[in-house]
């Protein structure tokens, strides 16, 4: 395999805290692979971003998965909306 990155997107003027806790997020799975993804947090509509990110970055494959929301995340917050 070539490349790997891992991405989680937040909405546009999420609180630091969201970033911070989505990086946490992603430093865990990392923890967990072989090899060194890269890791990014971006900020938007999940599959606006992420295509601009498979076009934009030259990639192959595009797989998405679901994550369970951490209490007081922005997800977390919508879905109680």
């Amino acid at each position: 395999m070539g490349r790997v990155t891992l991405v989680t997107v937040i909405p546009f003027g999420a609180a630091k805290e969201d970033e911070q806790r989505a990086k946490a997020m992603l430093q865990e799975q990392v923890e967990r692979m072989a090899g060194t993804p890269g890791l990014d947090v971006l900020e938007g509509h999940p599959s606006a971003t992420l295509e601009r990110l498979a076009v934009e970055g030259g990639y192959d494959l595009l797989v998405s998965a679901p994550v369970a929301a951490a209490a007081g995340s922005p997800a977390d917050r919508q879905d109680r909306s």
